[in-house]
């Protein structure tokens, strides 16, 4: 189907482990994908750190999953429930994450309100 730009993807539990510059480059040049679930791999802090800089450079993207990563664990042994636990390497990136894809949805928010007003006029 060339005409129905593919908006929601998962690739998950298939433990993947060092493409992350594969996704900084998908997400870099995307621009229809809206949700993104790579849960349950097997992601270094620096795969993460080039799935950022991938979305950084994407206005579409506005929700991701990468829970369930290595990057959660402390010397392999003890999980973070939640962010706000997180070694600060990854609390940084996770914060500028959530950040940029809060931007994309106030952005396509904004873009369907204008549309809204342009079709009721």
């Amino acid at each position: 189907y060339p005409h129905c730009p593919l908006q929601k993807l998962r690739i998950t539990a298939c433990n993947l482990q060092g493409v992350g510059q594969v996704f900084k480059e998908l997400l870099a040049n995307n621009r229809s994908l809206v949700e993104l679930d790579l849960s349950c791999n097997s992601f270094t802090l620096e795969d993460l750190k080039h799935i950022v800089q991938g979305v950084q450079r994407n206005n579409t993207l506005q929700k991701i999953d990468i829970t369930s990563q290595p990057f959660y664990v402390t010397q392999q042994l003890a999980p973070y429930p939640d962010i706000s636990t997180s070694p600060k390497p990854v609390q940084q990136l996770m914060t500028a994450l959530e950040k940029k894809l809060a931007d994309n949805r106030q952005s396509a928010d904004a873009n369907k309100s204008a549309g809204h007003h342009k079709s009721s006029v």
